[in-house]
C-alpha cells in the first residue's frame, strides 16, 4: 500500500523526469559545401569544327551543357545560367577593349574601371557566351 502512495506523491518529479530525457537532442550543423566544386563548360566549338555537315550539334551540346549547369547551380545554391548563348569577343582581343566587353571562360563580362562584371540577362541569370 505504501508503494502507489509513494508513486502518487513522486508522480509529478517522474513525469518532468521523463520530459527532460525524452527531449530530441539539438541537431549538429550541416557541413559547408564545397566551394571547389564547379562545373567545367563543355567546348561546343570544337564539336562543330570536327562534323561541319552537322550543325545540329552545336544546339545539342549547347543544350546539355546548359542542363548540366542548370542542375548543379540549383543543387549548389549558385545563380542560375541563362539558356541563351551569344556572341561576345574573346578576351583580350582588339574589339573586347574597343567595346568593353568580353567572353571569359565562356561567361559573359563587361570591363569596370576596376575589374569585371559578369553580365546578366532579363532574368538575373548569367550570361553564358561564346567567342566570335
Amino acid at each position: 500500500m505504501r508503494i502507489p502512495i509513494l508513486v502518487l506523491a513522486f508522480w509529478p518529479a517522474l513525469a518532468t523526469a521523463q520530459l527532460h530525457v525524452s527531449a530530441p537532442k539539438p541537431r549538429p550543423a550541416a557541413p559547408a559545401r564545397a566551394i571547389t566544386v564547379s562545373y567545367r563548360p563543355v567546348d561546343c566549338k570544337r564539336l562543330t569544327e570536327h562534323h561541319p555537315a552537322q550543325p545540329w550539334l552545336r544546339q545539342v551540346c549547347e543544350n546539355t551543357d546548359y542542363n548540366a549547369s542548370m542542375v548543379l547551380a540549383r543543387g549548389l545554391g549558385r545563380p542560375h545560367p541563362s539558356p541563351s548563348v551569344i556572341g561576345l569577343p574573346a578576351h583580350g582581343s582588339a574589339p573586347a577593349r574597343q567595346y568593353g566587353l568580353a567572353c571569359i571562360g565562356q561567361l559573359g563580362m563587361k570591363r569596370l574601371d576596376n575589374g569585371w562584371e559578369q553580365l546578366r540577362d532579363r532574368e538575373g541569370r548569367y550570361q553564358r557566351c561564346r567567342d566570335l
